[in-house]
């Protein structure tokens, strides 16, 4: 998921834990990183059923064309009232699908479908709101839109509340509602939620401290392909946090930290931790974690290979 622009990336949980040999040789020591950097979900919504795939590698004059017919038929709908037309109509000015881009007139229409009960609506009105893309836009405003789609269940919108309630923003801060909002995206499969309330587990913010389920909730973020799933994982691993210490599984998992995996904070961090592994291990080491890094039964508890050495 995108950062928004003007959300800032924050590390949570930082332990004073001095990582062994080779992070701590290096001089380079690494913190648990919240998901998406810690940042608010932008696009949690799905591409609305009912418009054409983009033809990204067209003309803006063809994509606009490709939109035309969504265009008279969501516009017809939604000045009759339709709240599933109004939403996707706002959402076609808010990208700027087969019309010129007005915010404005996107979030007029979002407030109209939000106001019918669309959490899609919902929570693109949050998101305008939190980037300061309508008038009087504010992160208050965004929470309340984010608390209505995420008590419809929104999976998106119950990861932006919980963080926004974690960091206190538009808000008072309230771990333990942060935890629940968390549980309830992370119920939902949301890798940045299952990420996030590992954190809170392992630091004990919110819950009852419980490394070994916030063990659990990372591993499942991290079979999902989580970026910072994966960084935990690792830095624990490292450090032997809930874990038998194995630094060979640790650079196993960081090796599965693409270059541009998401967010790219996350993807850099990974790439200078890796760095500083690399050259304290010995050549049978980096071989085994390459192993192993590719074998798909490294989050399942199927590999075979390295089980809690150095």
């Amino acid at each position: 998921m995108a950062r928004p622009a003007g959300i800032s990336g924050r590390l949570a949980g930082r332990s004073s834990a001095i990582l062994h040999r080779c992070l701590f040789g290096a001089l380079l020591a690494f913190g648990l990183q919240a998901g998406a950097g810690g940042a608010l979900a932008q696009d949690g919504v799905e591409r609305p059923a009912g418009l054409p795939p983009a033809p990204l590698a067209l003309t803006p004059e063809a994509r606009a064309e490709a939109f035309q017919d969504s265009v008279r038929l969501y516009g017809r709908r939604a000045r009759a009232g339709e709240i599933r037309a109004q939403y996707l109509f706002g959402y076609l000015y808010e990208f700027g699908l087969g019309v010129e881009r007005d915010l404005a007139v996107a979030a007029d229409w979002y407030g109209k479908a939000a106001a019918g009960g669309s959490r899609d609506a919902q929570f693109r009105l949050g998101m305008l709101h939190l980037q300061g893309q309508v008038a009087a836009g504010s992160p208050d405003q965004a929470a309340a839109y984010f608390r209505q789609a995420a008590e419809q269940g929104l999976a998106a919108a119950q990861l932006n509340l919980a963080i926004m309630l974690e960091a206190g923003q538009g808000m008072a801060a309230d771990p333990a509602a942060a935890a629940r909002w968390y549980r309830a995206a992370a119920l939902q499969g949301n890798a940045e939620a299952q990420n996030n309330l590992g954190l809170l587990y392992i630091t004990g913010s919110g819950v009852d401290r419980d490394v070994a389920e916030g063990v659990r909730w990372l591993r499942l973020a991290a079979r999902q392909g989580s970026a910072d799933g994966l960084l935990n994982l690792a830095r624990l691993h490292a450090d032997g946090i809930g874990v038998p210490q194995d630094l060979v599984m640790a650079y196993a998992l960081l090796l599965r930290v693409t270059e541009d995996a998401a967010p790219a904070e996350t993807a850099a961090l990974a790439a200078r931790v890796r760095e500083a592994m690399a050259a304290s291990l010995s050549p049978a080491e980096t071989t085994e974690a390459e192993r192993l890094s590719a074998d798909p039964g490294l989050l399942t508890g199927s590999a075979t290979g390295s089980t809690g050495g150095r």
